[in-house]
Order: structure tokens, then C-alpha cells, then sequence
């Protein structure tokens, strides 16, 4: 996809319509949504922001015979070590969320 936050919400939705995904119930879609949109949103920015437009980001995704699911997203930033952002104060405010939400779910 572009490297363009208009671009989430149609990502989201091909992958939610694809039935190999398995998202069936409320608690796990829920999860996906929030999952991929956090992500993505990563993604999307950059800490170089005059180069964040000319990126792409690539979602690629494993649907497991155990019924789990594996979605790895990259883009064309320098990337980041994951372990050195806080845990955030405020989950409906702190910009930090998304990485501790998808390591929860991970987890």
C-alpha cells in the first residue's frame, strides 16, 4: 500500500473479508481491528518526514492450520527496537499504544 493514512481502512477491510482469516467472533475482530490499525499507523509515519510519502508498506499474512494467524507488517523506514517504547499511561491518548496493544496480543 501507500505510504498514506486513507489507505488503512481499505487494507483492513480486504483482509477482514477474506475468509481464511477466521475472524468469527466479536472479541478476536476486535483485536484484528485494533491490531492492524495501530500497526499500519506505525508504519505510515516515519521519523524522517519528508521521505514519508514516497514510502510503501507491505502487509503479509499466515493463516496456520492451529487456527492462528500471522500478519507481518514492513515499510521502507529505518525501523525502531520495539523494546524501548514506554508502556503508555493513557491507552486512549498515548501514541505508544499500538506497539504495547500488539505485544499484548502477541503475547
Amino acid at each position: 500500500m501507500r505510504s498514506q493514512l486513507g489507505e488503512i481502512f481499505d487494507v483492513i477491510e480486504r483482509l477482514r473479508s477474506d475468509p481464511e482469516l477466521g475472524i468469527s467472533d466479536s472479541w478476536r475482530e476486535a483485536a484484528f481491528v485494533i491490531a492492524m490499525r495501530e500497526a499500519l499507523a506505525n508504519a505510515v509515519y516515519s521519523r524522517q518526514p519528508a521521505r514519508w510519502l514516497l514510502k510503501k508498506v507491505y502487509v503479509q499474512y499466515t493463516c496456520e492450520p492451529d487456527n492462528s494467524l500471522s500478519i507481518l507488517i514492513r515499510d521502507e523506514g529505518d525501523g525502531f527496537d520495539s523494546s524501548e517504547v514506554p508502556i503508555p499511561k493513557d491507552m486512549g491518548q498515548d501514541i505508544s499504544r499500538g506497539i504495547y496493544l500488539i505485544d499484548l496480543l502477541h503475547g
